[in-house]
């Protein structure tokens, strides 16, 4: 039995509903990412205590991240001694970069295009100022 244009239309938004909340998610994550320096950890494997040094969260928030980070794939963990040493999989790293490649494309107009009414915006601002001396 074929299935009328409310049941399409409501499979179809499950659908991107859940999508959109992974991509979410992966946003919210790599934004904390940023935040406490990923780079680093891309680069050298740390432990938990290393990455926490000199961030302004705790050790436990660390470890937090650092275990769904460990669920999605993204790193791996060693035991060395009593700790654990944390390291970045390069290979999910370069799937999603190869992923967002296909939509770079559709930003990069937009983005200039924002660049641009930013610059005229603060063009508008320094002129306006020295017109009020």
């Amino acid at each position: 039995m074929p299935r009328g244009d409310a049941q399409v239309i409501e499979i179809l938004n499950e659908i991107l509903t859940a999508e959109l909340t992974a991509i979410n998610q992966y946003f919210v994550h790599a934004k904390m990412c940023q935040n406490w320096g990923f780079e680093r950890l891309a680069k050298k494997a740390l432990s938990v205590g290393e990455l926490a040094d000199g961030l302004p969260v705790s050790r436990p928030a660390v470890s937090q991240h650092l275990k769904v980070l460990k669920n999605a794939g993204l790193v791996l963990d060693e035991r060395d001694g009593t700790r654990r040493v944390y390291s970045v999989r390069q290979g999910p790293i370069r799937e999603a970069d190869a992923w967002f490649e296909a939509f770079r494309s559709m930003w990069d107009q937009p983005l200039a295009a924002l660049e641009t009414e930013i610059a005229r915006g603060k063009r508008k601002r320094r002129t306006a100022q020295r017109g009020s001396r």
